[in-house]
């Protein structure tokens, strides 16, 4: 895989939350908790891929050296579980906008479909991250890459905390530009879309919902 694009926390403390999370018996709010904190590991590799410059800053003493980014920085959550790392996002990175995208995987032919997006019209001038905290065919990140690319984005993250390397191939084929900082990286995919090691539904695991949800 592209290591320039790439970004994989092999670390003991990321893997302990990882087994919270895959244990089928961890609580719902044990399981929020700890998507949060993996949220907050994964924001210091991503802070590799976000330019910046340096300015004179005026001190009560005198004049020292400042950080600014380059460009602002905006999030855009794949609904539902999206939300959840970018929570913890947002407490740690200067995030000027959230615009939540609503892109559902049709069950039968695995193909995404968007619902819902309320972005800005031009995003060149920002840092746009996409959290979602599974990625198995990347059908539904090339997706909401696609509605962003729309919108003149010219600087796209991706962050997960588990990944398929068919997810990932998928996206670096498609998007040549993108780069991507997970977690962990999953072998196995089944024939149907669904990781084999994974952690279930993340947004029934951290809300505590079921699968008979209605939409329209």
């Amino acid at each position: 895989m592209d290591e320039e694009r790439l970004r994989v926390l092999n670390h003991p403390i990321v893997e302990y939350y990882l087994s919270i999370l895959r244990n089928k018996d961890t609580p719902t709010e044990a399981f929020r908790h700890n998507i949060k904190k993996l949220a907050a590991l994964l924001t210091y590799p991503l802070t590799e891929f976000i330019d910046s410059i340096s300015y004179d800053v005026e001190t009560p003493l005198g004049t020292a050296t400042g950080t600014k980014l380059q460009k602002g920085i905006a999030l855009f959550p794949v609904l539902r579980a999206g939300l959840l790392l970018s929570e913890s996002l947002s407490d740690i990175l200067p995030v000027s906008f959230i615009g939540p995208l609503g892109i559902l995987r049709n069950k039968k032919t695995l193909a995404p479909e968007a619902y819902y997006s309320n972005i800005p019209d031009d995003l060149s001038k920002f840092v746009c991250i996409i959290p979602d905290p599974i990625i198995a065919t990347g059908g539904i990140i090339c997706k909401s890459i696609e509605i962003l690319k729309q919108r003149n984005a010219n600087n796209i993250l991706v962050i997960s905390i588990i990944t398929t390397k068919d997810g990932i191939e998928r996206i670096f084929s498609e998007h040549a530009d993108v780069k991507l900082i997970s977690c962990h990286v999953d072998p196995e995919l089944k024939s149907h879309g669904y990781f084999v090691t994974g952690i279930g539904d993340v947004g029934d695991r951290a809300l505590g919902a079921n699968d008979n949800a209605i939409i329209g």
